[in-house]
């Protein structure tokens, strides 16, 4: 049988329990051998400082260190220049081989702007698309949001699956936030990933 790997890019600045909850429920989802965290070098649709790739990988490796079915990628972070998702893809592809089955992991946001992104028509010949809904999301809404596909990404109809799961509303620019203020996120990040953070200083945290 073919191997079952997804990919979840992002910053990852810094990774928090949203993102373990998104890996496990899309693991179990898909019934995947492995989910690959993509932290990314220079994200294209970023603005802000981003912490060096260093932390960002260690806490990544730390967050899931006990659970074999979550890796880290570093796949992006040798390039120069921005991370485009295609040449992660194309990369990937060539170097997992014909026998595995590929999926890109992307919120319902980011679906609806992937219109934008570097050549995303040529995504489906390398990797169906994971989608994540969001939080107000209603299952009546699919039908709708199938239409989408059919009108405005035709490419991609036949290579989606729509992954069911809660939503926690947590987001990394909001803990950066909170950190920044003083406030402690200790249950908002896995304990291993707040330790680093406190030892590290990283996010104005002061010890």
């Amino acid at each position: 049988m073919p191997q079952k790997i997804a990919l979840l890019g992002g910053t990852f600045d810094p990774v928090h329990i949203g993102h373990l909850c998104i890996a496990e429920w899309v693991q179990q989802s898909l019934g995947l051998d492995q989910l690959l965290f993509v932290p990314a070098a220079v994200p294209p649709h970023k603005f802000h400082a981003i912490t060096p790739a260093l932390h960002r990988v260690r806490m990544l490796e730390l967050a899931m260190a006990e659970d074999p079915r979550f890796g880290v990628s570093t796949i992006e972070l040798g390039r120069t220049g921005p991370s485009y998702t295609l040449h992660t893809l194309q990369q990937m592809s060539r170097e997992l081989g014909e026998d595995t089955e590929l999926w890109w992991v992307v919120g319902l946001d980011s679906l609806m702007s992937l219109h934008t992104w570097y050549h995303y028509e040529q995504f489906p010949k390398y990797a169906r698309l994971a989608i994540l809904p969001r939080p107000d999301q209603k299952l009546s809404e699919r039908d709708e949001l199938e239409d989408y596909l059919a009108e405005q990404l035709p490419m991609f109809v036949g290579h989606v699956d729509w992954i069911e799961m809660p939503r926690l509303e947590i987001s990394s620019s909001s803990i950066r936030s909170w950190l920044r203020e003083g406030r402690s996120c200790r249950f908002l990040l896995p304990p291993a990933v707040w330790d680093y953070i406190q030892h590290q200083r990283l996010y104005g945290v002061k010890v």
